[in-house]
């Protein structure tokens, strides 16, 4: 099976110039920064859990994807450009709180592309509200703790 996992690069404009982006995957404590659009972000954490993951599932003879969205500092349209070339059968996205809503409306995004292909979100906001996140999100097909 081809799997992708993804810690996408989230962030929010907070006028020409200034932007909020967000740190989660791999992070002890998500947290946001703002910094100028044409800055590069600096704030790297390495994503343990989707390391983790990776290695187990290419173990078990997946073909492992990885996009580390926040550490390339990628915008949304690289992003979703580099998904629909690799083309997964199943997308895990490790998210958190104060990226969820950016994050689900970026899975229906990628689901509009790719509608057979399954999307997996894990981390703590999920982990909480996993009924709530299942029930009003199409999109979304599984969660995991």
């Amino acid at each position: 099976m081809r799997i992708l996992l993804a810690n996408p690069a989230t962030r929010t404009p907070i006028d020409k110039t200034y932007e909020r982006f967000y740190i989660k995957a791999g992070s002890r404590w998500p947290w946001s920064t703002i910094k100028q659009k044409n800055e590069k972000n600096t704030n790297i954490f390495f994503p343990f859990y989707l390391a983790y993951a990776a290695a187990i599932l290419r173990r078990n003879g997946h073909d492992v994807h990885v996009i580390d969205g926040v550490a390339m500092d990628m915008q949304e349209e690289e992003f979703l450009e580099r998904v629909k070339k690799i083309t997964p059968e199943t997308v895990i996205i490790e998210t958190t709180t104060h990226a969820i809503n950016y994050d689900i409306m970026l899975v229906q995004k990628i689901k509009s592309m790719l509608p057979e292909m399954k999307i997996i979100f894990t981390g703590p906001h999920v982990t909480v509200f996993p009924k709530e996140i299942l029930g009003d999100n199409e999109a979304i097909d599984f969660v995991t703790l």
